[in-house]
């Protein structure tokens, strides 16, 4: 009896820290549904996916877990994340608390008698739905009562932006049309930007000139060049979503891995929103997740033509390339992605080469300023760079500092060190750069250049617990 005493006691005491830090992942996935305050009429539908994102989390986080466990799991975790929005964020009335649990504890049973039926692939795709479902609803691209707030912008986006403007989008919007009109890529840039009252004249430095393929690209679509734009980023934002998934989903359970996604949601939601939408350094961020997923993957040749086209994009991009090679030079098959390792530096290369040439036209062989135009960087600089597009994301000043730092515990944590040293680098080369360099006070949206990639990498510091193997053997080492 006393045996039996002590592995029932063992088994408890063992099963706690993995519940502990399973409720804390269902918590964080309740809490990750873009925030909503002042919109009454939207807060049931939004308890309702807040519910559904949290027990698909905890049904889904240890594998071998019982329906029963992760109900328990569930209904704890929505109640803290319930009051932590009552109290919190204010966005949520008592029923809507009792709605959101019920909900989560039914998903997280169901979600969790899928994976026990060796369904987790099928409960997963619907996973991944539900959290593109919830991007939809939030942005108004489905019914609901962000729809007509949605229509309206963008019926604004369809417009050729007229007269004085003094946003940096919608310069680029306006080169967008004029792109499309046939004017050439660097005149129409120019002219976008003299109409700025910010700048009022064209472009005087090379490097002030943004490159011209996400424009021309937009241009060869065949509908109003405005919303074609918008389409394009919502496409990126969606692939990137998927992507966060499959870049963790190496290395921790299907649930933990679920919270890449719902944090890119909260992330893009307000570009998406706003006419943030046509900065490229978002659509960058987008493009890095997706060349992480092919380099953690082993896919050299398509990570090389992801880099390339994000450096395309937007040339602050390149601190993706030192990260690829020092992956390369670590992995134990490099003398088999040998010409992968040679395109990802070859292939940006070209593509800055053009720019460079191509600008230098237009500006001229004498061109004015300085590199102090870039020397304003900082802790300060830093930190607002972080905090840019974090409006939906709860308590997004803080979301968004302690991203980059859970994405790095994650990095060291993952197995192989080319892998390491790959997820190292694509945090803390960004990082330390921005900390040394900034345009200053317009500079502030360049933390769209990675902070997508680390909010995708939040899932990874959950590896000691969750990771495939350990949250196998938390799942079996209870059942309720």
């Amino acid at each position: 009896m006393t045996a039996v005493s002590a592995r029932s006691t063992s088994r408890q005491l063992g099963s706690f820290l993995p519940d502990t830090v399973c409720v804390l992942a269902a918590t964080l996935a309740f809490l990750a549904f873009p925030t909503i305050a002042g919109v009454r009429s939207a807060f049931l539908v939004a308890a309702v996916f807040r519910g559904l994102w949290c027990g698909l989390v905890a049904g889904l986080a240890l594998p071998r877990s019982s329906w029963r466990r992760a109900g328990v799991i569930a209904a704890v975790s929505a109640t803290l994340g319930a009051v932590a929005v009552r109290f919190g964020l204010g966005s949520i009335a008592v029923w809507h608390m009792a709605v959101a649990v019920a909900i989560a504890v039914a998903v997280a049973a169901l979600a969790s008698l899928m994976a026990a039926r060796k369904l987790t692939t099928v409960a997963v795709v619907i996973a991944l739905a539900a959290v593109l479902l919830g991007l939809g609803w939030r942005v108004g691209v489905l019914p609901g009562p962000f729809a007509q707030p949605t229509k309206v912008f963008l019926a604004g986006v369809a417009k050729e932006p007229t007269g004085a403007f003094h946003f940096d989008g919608q310069s680029i919007l306006k080169t967008i049309f004029l792109v499309k009109r046939g004017v050439p890529y660097y005149t129409a840039f120019g002219q976008s930007v003299a109409e700025n009252p910010g700048y009022g004249t064209s472009p005087k430095q090379v490097f002030n000139y943004r490159e011209p393929w996400p424009a021309r690209f937009v241009a060869l679509l065949p509908g109003n060049p405005g919303l074609d734009a918008w389409g394009t980023f919502f496409a990126l934002v969606a692939a990137a979503t998927i992507g966060a998934y499959l870049l963790t989903s190496q290395f921790v359970s299907p649930g933990a891995a679920l919270l890449g996604p719902m944090l890119l949601v909260a992330y893009f939601s307000f570009p998406a929103m706003t006419k943030w939408f046509p900065l490229v350094e978002l659509w960058g961020g987008a493009l890095a997740v997706l060349a992480v997923v092919a380099f953690t993957r082993e896919r050299w040749w398509a990570a090389a033509i992801l880099v390339a086209i994000a450096v395309a994009v937007r040339e602050l991009m390149v601190y993706l390339i030192p990260a690829g090679l020092v992956a390369w030079a670590l992995y134990p098959k490099r003398k088999a992605a040998r010409g992968a390792a040679i395109a990802l530096v070859v292939l940006p290369v070209a593509v800055l080469a053009y720019h460079v040439v191509s600008a230098l036209a237009v500006v001229g062989p004498t061109p004015s300023g300085s590199l102090s135009t870039w020397m304003h960087g900082g802790v300060e600089s830093l930190v607002t760079a972080l905090r840019f597009c974090s409006n939906y994301m709860p308590w997004g000043k803080l979301t968004s500092l302690g991203a980059p730092v859970l994405a790095l515990l994650g990095a060291v944590l993952v197995p192989r060190a080319w892998r390491k040293a790959l997820l190292v680098s694509v945090i803390g080369v960004p990082t330390v750069a921005l900390a040394l360099f900034s345009s200053g006070a317009s500079g502030y949206y360049w933390g769209g250049i990675f902070q997508p990639v680390a909010l995708a990498m939040v899932p990874l510091a959950f590896i000691p617990v969750l990771s495939l193997s350990a949250g196998a053997r938390a799942g079996a080492a209870s059942k309720l």
